[in-house]
């Protein structure tokens, strides 16, 4: 349930308006072998953002006497895949979570690090074929009130269980139980310049 509420509501985000081509493309068919997710691509998104007057989303973590760690200042959060996560990791600028100066600021298990002013969160594949060329992933990096929840009346998701024999002559010989789940929301992007996706290529 939680997996698929997760990638509706990034079906919505993905649509928006603000978007950055990696290198020197203009348009996603024109992303070619090697226009890679850099720290250069990310400090070019955090300026936009900021240009755009859009707030951050986390809060500063200060450094502690913990050896090797590293203050994390506000940030912005990035929605990454894994392959876009593997050319992240190479990038001299990339701090991992297990550096940061203490843990109780993890967004979640999923959380991988930081660069630039932007905490990254692996949140499996935004890959669109429409290229020319490559696969292109598309890197979703957003501030606060980009977008917004809001459940229908009210409605919150329900779990429905039909056990063995509720199927009547339909399931003569009680053979078949089912389980499934609804819930009535909508996804809303409220605010297109406080998140932009940087559509780019990954390492093979």
């Amino acid at each position: 349930m939680g997996d698929t509420i997760d990638q509706l509501v990034r079906n919505v985000l993905v649509a928006g308006d603000t978007i950055q081509y990696a290198s020197t493309a203009t348009a996603r068919a024109e992303v070619v072998a090697g226009m890679i997710l850099t720290g250069d691509e990310v400090r070019e998104a955090v300026r936009t953002l900021q240009g755009n007057n859009a707030k951050p989303l986390t809060t500063q973590i200060s450094p502690t006497t913990g050896f090797n760690t590293s203050p994390v200042s506000a940030a912005y959060i990035g929605i990454i895949s894994e392959d876009t996560l593997f050319d992240l990791k190479k990038d001299p600028d990339w701090v991992p979570i297990e550096e940061y100066s203490q843990s109780d600021g993890k967004l979640g298990d999923f959380e991988k690090g930081k660069l630039d002013d932007v905490r990254f969160v692996l949140a499996g594949s935004n890959a669109s074929t429409v290229s020319s060329t490559v696969t292109v992933h598309r890197t979703l990096i957003f501030g606060k009130e980009f977008y917004g929840i809001s459940r229908i009346s009210g409605e919150a998701a329900q779990t429905i269980t039909k056990p063995l024999g509720s199927g009547g002559t339909e399931d003569p010989l009680n053979q078949r139980a089912t389980m499934g789940w609804k819930i009535t929301f909508v996804a809303k992007i409220l605010q297109q310049n406080f998140g932009l996706r940087i559509e780019h290529a990954v390492s093979s």
